[in-house]
């Protein structure tokens, strides 16, 4: 089995490599982008579409990345806090039952 996993893995990893490979070379035209202020850069069109990849991911995975940890902490809180009152039952459990009838018969009275 750890060799069928290892194959489709590799076979995996080639193809991706491959069609990498394939991307670069047809879209190897060179970009003029505009930052404005007169500032021009040339580069390879696949490097300008994988920039753009790549700030879209991190513009979009910063933010889900604190909500994450956001919620981890929360979560984290939720949990100490369930933890608590549990104890709180527990000891509760833990009372003596012969109070409790001899305050309930002298409020019955």
């Amino acid at each position: 089995m750890k060799v069928l996993k290892r194959i489709i893995a590799i076979a995996f990893l080639v193809a991706v490599w491959v069609m990498g490979w394939h991307f670069v070379g047809a879209h190897n035209e060179v970009v003029r982008l505009d930052y404005g202020m007169e500032r021009f850069y040339e580069l390879p069109f696949w490097q300008a579409l994988l920039g753009a990849a790549s700030m879209g991911g991190a513009l979009i995975g910063l933010p889900m990345l604190f909500m994450l940890f956001r919620s981890r902490l929360i979560s984290r809180h939720y949990r100490k806090q369930a933890e608590q009152l549990e104890e709180e039952i527990h000891e509760l459990r833990n009372l003596p039952l012969a109070e409790a009838k001899e305050v309930s018969a002298e409020v019955s009275v």
